[in-house]
């Protein structure tokens, strides 16, 4: 049997079924539950992904159409101051400009051999200014063809677009517009300006960003934000990237989006965390649904096992207490379906059944015994009428007997086994001449010869009787001697069977303390004495102190012997008496 089958068979009814109905319940609901949960929680991923996406572009959108829309504004006014004509009008015109365009600043600048008068309409951060002064030294240069960066503040990147010639009275003027790009995105965003025209991401200015220097490298040693730049087409997939700032590490996504005609794009990024929040909760949500269905289905399986186990666990233990003799014993006829009613009524008729039966298998067993003990006593009774002044011998050598087992703590199946060795161990007189049992003298080594072989034929006889065979070690064995010496096989120790030891200690006893032709019986202290004589000689020493035992607790009681007519002295051990037995 394997060890599986083993393990199986140990386990019992109601957690089987409970763990079946659980099994079964609730893994489809667990695997619902996760591939639900997977399944949400993609389509939320690639919802964000794609609103991230929108919100991107959206802002390079935004940022486009504000350069452009600038620049536009920027060409009008060029095309208006050049229509003049004098340029003692220009300023007037430009004064005018700016205030109707308060949300980006203009400004003017003669650019001659020498560098001329500039107007600067609108009051500006000292950053700013330094920025356009250095933005109109490069456009007298020839370098300013495109919006450049020019100031980093905390609100906004400030950037001036490619300056715009034109020439009025003879005189070369330079005009450019500054103006703060409005690079903000949600709350839970971070915004950056990357500058791609070195063929790589350069962070030139970033937005709700704490620790910007730490990030700012970060995110341009990022080989997933340096690899996206390299798409020629501009149209970024959304990226995921580890960023570290100090001991903290976080999984950032972002998209970036182009800025028009610049060498310029945003990055739009936010912790994933945040973002797939949505996803998580629902993730999480799911889950706890399916967590509440688990545990209903752990309830109703318990309390479903439990109610089909019920009867089942009653048969078990009412058939455990009919195993144990208890017949007749009933289960109530109930449970939840027909079968398990069915079930118990069948259950209850077979117990009756067995219980008639099992009581009439006593009262034949109780009549086959009587029976028995009736032949066991009969044949007593032929064995008696041969030596008439042993008569009850062996009723108390048995009683004896079976006290001294019950003090060496042996079953009861044992000690009735010694009882009955203890009434049949005398059966071979039957065998013996009259002349030989009744003599009141000393034995003739013939007579002893004959005397001795009485223990040989009683095992002969019951060895012809195959249900009291087992009896034979206690009949043939009972004259043997601890020490050695006896009869008839010489054994010695524990080579004579235990029941044969006890019944020699039974037989002896009630030899001396009985009336026999050759001797006047012995009072119980005195009998007591010879037994302790014998004891390492004739008696194994632990059989002796459990006769002691038992003749001190009082469950061997013999009657007051009679007047004795030769009074013979308590140390004396009569031969007659060890030969006669």
């Amino acid at each position: 049997m394997s060890r599986i089958a083993r393990t199986l068979r140990t386990i019992r009814l109601q957690t089987f079924l409970f763990g079946f109905l659980v099994l079964f319940g609730s893994l489809p609901v667990g695997i619902a539950a996760f591939a639900t949960a997977d399944r949400a929680r993609a389509v939320l991923e690639r919802q964000e992904k794609v609103a991230l996406t929108r919100e991107a572009e959206a802002l390079s959108q935004r940022i486009s159409a504000r350069i452009e829309g600038v620049r536009t504004q920027l060409t009008q006014l060029r095309v208006g101051l050049e229509g003049q004509g004098e340029a003692e009008r220009v300023a007037p015109l430009l004064r005018a400009f700016v205030g109707t365009a308060p949300d980006f600043a203009v400004v003017l600048q003669e650019a001659g051999e020498a560098e001329g008068r500039e107007f600067r309409p609108t009051a500006l951060p000292e950053a700013v200014d330094r920025g356009i002064t250095d933005a109109l030294r490069e456009a007298r240069d020839g370098r300013l063809d495109r919006p450049s960066l020019i100031a980093r503040s905390r609100e906004a990147p400030w950037v001036v677009l490619e300056a715009q010639r034109f020439e009025l009275d003879r005189r070369s003027f330079l005009l450019l517009a500054a103006l703060p790009l409005p690079l903000r995105g949600a709350e839970d965003q971070e915004v950056f300006l990357i500058d791609t025209a070195l063929g790589g991401g350069r962070v030139l200015w970033s937005a709700n960003v704490s620790s910007e220097q730490l990030v700012h490298a970060e995110i341009e040693r990022s080989a997933a934000v340096q690899d996206s730049l390299q798409i020629a087409s501009g149209s970024y997939p959304v990226i995921e990237y580890p960023v570290r700032v100090g001991s903290r590490r976080r999984v950032m996504i972002g998209q970036l989006a182009a800025l028009g005609d610049t060498d310029w794009a945003v990055l739009v990024q936010k912790r994933k965390s945040a973002a797939l929040q949505a996803a998580q909760a629902m993730g999480r949500s799911v889950l706890l649904t399916a967590l509440a269905m688990i545990v209903l289905a752990l309830i109703f399986g318990a309390a479903a096992a439990r109610l089909m186990s019920a009867p089942f666990a009653r048969l078990s233990s009412t058939s455990q207490a009919i195993a144990a003799g208890r017949f007749g014993e009933k289960v109530p006829a109930s449970g939840p379906t027909r079968e398990m009613v069915v079930l118990g009524e069948n259950f209850n008729r077979m117990s009756e059944q067995v219980a008639a039966s099992v009581a009439q298998l006593r009262e034949a067993a109780r009549e086959n015994r009587d029976l028995f003990l009736g032949s066991v006593r009969a044949l007593l009774r032929a064995v008696e009428a041969k030596e008439p002044y042993t008569r009850g011998h062996s009723e108390r050598v048995a009683t004896y007997s079976q006290e001294i087992a019950r003090h060496l703590s042996t079953s009861v199946e044992m000690q009735e086994e010694i009882w009955l060795a203890g009434l049949l161990h005398d059966v071979g007189k039957i065998g013996i001449r009259d002349q030989v049992l009744n003599k009141g003298d000393v034995l003739t080594d013939e007579e002893f010869t004959e005397m001795k072989r009485h223990p040989v034929i009683g095992a002969e006889i019951m060895s012809s009787i195959e249900a009291l065979s087992h009896l034979i070690p206690a009949i043939r064995s009972h004259h043997e001697k601890w020490a050695g010496g006896g009869y008839p096989d010489g054994l010695r120790g524990e080579e004579i069977p235990m029941s044969a030891r006890i019944v020699a200690v039974a037989d002896t006893f009630d030899a001396v303390t009985t009336q026999r032709v050759y001797q006047n019986p012995y009072t119980p202290q005195e009998a007591v004495a010879i037994i302790r004589r014998l004891d390492g000689q004739s008696f194994d020493p632990r059989v002796v102190r459990a006769f002691l035992a038992a003749f001190e607790a009082g469950d061997i009681v013999i009657l007051p012997a009679a007047q004795r007519a030769v009074p013979v002295p308590a140390p004396a051990i009569p031969a007659a008496s060890v030969m006669h037995t």
